[in-house]
């Protein structure tokens, strides 16, 4: 340890060249008294309130909107669960089984929300634009009503039955 110092890789103010000649609060006063440091002027920060205040209100105003949407999608989801399952039961059940319905017609409670179930056949379109013989094939109608906030709504899903031979 001959010849090396303690301090050799401290910084002194004798090994130092950048020695503060002036306490640090000096630097403080100096930069805040600049004149080309500025702050927000109260025009800015009123029109930032006001877009700020827009922009909340929009969004506010969405979120009903989007939750009576779902809830109408939920229900349009419900009823066509509840008609093609009874699509799926019809197929089922075979050509010869298959008739139309009359009032009353079924009732099924889905969430709350009561669905009547109507099924309908008609003759089998062409695509001459005549109709298929009854005996043949089939145009199966099943149509469920049910009501909402904005008055009695509809689901109809259609499917042409053949006759297996």
């Amino acid at each position: 340890m001959t010849g090396t110092s303690f301090t050799q890789g401290l910084r002194t103010p004798e090994n130092s060249r950048s020695v503060a000649t002036r306490p640090f609060q000096w630097y403080l006063i100096e930069v805040l008294a600049r004149q080309d440091v500025r702050g927000f002027s109260m025009a800015e920060v009123m029109v930032a309130l006001m877009l700020l205040s827009v922009i909340s209100l929009v969004l506010t105003g969405m979120i009903p909107a989007t939750i009576t949407g779902m809830h109408k999608a939920a229900m349009r989801t419900n009823a066509s669960m509840v008609a093609l399952n009874r699509m799926a039961e019809l197929q089922q059940v075979g050509f010869g089984n298959v008739n139309p319905t009359s009032p009353p017609h079924e009732q099924y409670e889905v969430s709350g929300t009561e669905y009547a179930l109507q099924i309908s056949v008609a003759p089998a379109p062409l695509s001459s634009g005549g109709t298929m013989d009854t005996d043949v094939a089939k145009l199966v109608s099943v149509r469920v009503d049910w009501q909402d906030r904005n008055g009695p709504q509809e689901f109809i899903t259609q499917a042409v039955f053949f006759k297996r031979i």
